[in-house]
């Protein structure tokens, strides 16, 4: 039988940086931080450690958000001038 966190265990030797929920999923925070020294208790939730999205990612992310909510608007606004041309 395989160990629950056998790819994170495999992961872990292979150099990965490995976090803990500090609250094991007790509420919707989150409390990720670096395991250095893993004890693989099945009670414990683990993860690879995310990388961080560069500032370009979040603004690119941002802009791409607005502008899909902003496009119903958009094309409301061009039908009702292509109304008034004819």
């Amino acid at each position: 039988m395989k160990h629950k966190h056998c790819e994170l265990i495999k992961a872990w030797a292979d150099g990965a940086e490995i976090e803990r929920d500090y609250d094991n999923g007790n509420d919707n925070i989150g409390d990720w931080e670096v395991e250095h020294n893993p004890s693989w208790r099945d009670d414990m939730t683990y993860r690879i450690k995310q990388a961080k999205p560069s500032k370009l990612d979040v603004l690119r992310k941002t802009w791409e958000d607005a502008s899909k909510a902003a496009a119903p608007a958009y094309e409301a606004y061009y039908a009702e001038l292509n109304k008034e041309k004819k």
